[in-house]
């Protein structure tokens, strides 16, 4: 009995042994995956990293040429420019993600740049407001959008940006609508799986969600930022200024528009179509994704009426 018992204790420590929670082979199974990762979906994703990259341009050479060619920077200014800066930072981590399928840190990104732009007009336009800055004073989106409609500056423009910003804030937080985005789905020989595969995303319709994501917060951003930047120039420089943001915002503009283009077409070939398992699971997901899609119509719709405006 004794000797039994001995061999049953060894196989259950040799069964114990196999298992290790600190094996790193999935995160070496995933960093492979990220290595592969930008030349899978450097297609998709390649107009919107251009937009994005051009909003940074913008930013960095628009704000280096303002402190360039003024006066020092007052104290209540270097917040200003701190966002400005931030919002290029932040851009340029959406779009490594956006690259890499990490669709969550995009949108944290992309509200993070929301957020900061909307302190830089905020400074701009009441520069009493970077003393309480600097006095570590908390400055919540909601009380920033607030202050900033007491203001009643570029109504067009701030309404679209608001729009991009409750929209990301559905996926800051992991709730359903969150879910519904990183839950992936990929065929086999046995049919469709879905699960929280690790790693990024490589579904095309994801990625081009987030596309549209990108490039309506290179709108948002770029239409706050000009007259910022265009108040630190000289005319001849404002003159270019304005010619190279209304080149961001057509580069913005033709991924919004190949994005909503795709939606249509998507919408027509599920028509109709039998209601297989995978519907079923999409059926599941409805209404966080409805309420994305809602919210997708809406940023064409604040686009197109800040442009006007």
């Amino acid at each position: 009995m004794k000797r039994l018992t001995e061999e049953i204790v060894t196989k259950a420590e040799a069964s114990n042994a196999r298992w290790d929670p600190l094996d790193l082979s999935v995160i070496d199974q995933i960093r492979r995956f990220e290595a592969e990762q930008p030349s899978a979906t450097e297609e998709i994703v390649r107009r919107p990293s251009e937009a994005l990259r051009l909003t940074q341009a913008l930013l960095f050479n628009g704000t280096e040429r303002a402190t360039a060619k003024g006066t020092p920077a007052k104290s209540h200014e270097t917040p200003l420019l701190f966002c400005l800066y931030t919002v290029a930072d932040d851009l340029r981590l959406a779009e490594m993600n956006l690259a890499l399928g990490y669709v969550v840190g995009v949108a944290w990104a992309l509200r993070d740049a929301v957020e900061a732009i909307a302190l830089s007009a905020l400074f701009w336009r009441d520069p009493k407001r970077s003393e309480t800055y600097w006095g570590g004073a908390e400055f919540k989106p909601s009380q920033v959008r607030q202050d900033l409609e007491a203001l009643q500056i570029w109504p067009g423009a701030l309404a679209s940006l608001w729009v991009s910003y409750n929209v990301l804030s559905k996926l800051a937080h992991p709730n359903v609508a969150r879910l519904a985005l990183v839950t992936d789905e990929w065929r086999t020989d046995a049919g469709v799986w879905h699960g929280l595969r690790a790693g990024g995303t490589r579904e095309e319709k994801k990625l081009w969600t987030f596309n549209s994501f990108a490039a309506q917060v290179c709108v948002d951003v770029t239409m706050m930022a000009e007259p910022i930047i265009n108040s630190y120039l000289s005319t001849d420089d404002q003159r270019i200024f304005e010619a190279c943001v209304r080149d961001v915002m057509r580069k913005s503009g033709e991924v919004l528009e190949l994005s909503l283009a795709r939606r249509h077409q998507q919408a027509e070939a599920e028509c109709g179509t039998d209601k297989t398992y995978e519907q079923r699971l999409r059926k599941s997901f409805g209404k966080p994704m409805e309420m994305l899609q809602d919210a997708l119509s809406e940023l064409e719709v604040s686009r197109k009426q800040g442009r006007q405006d």
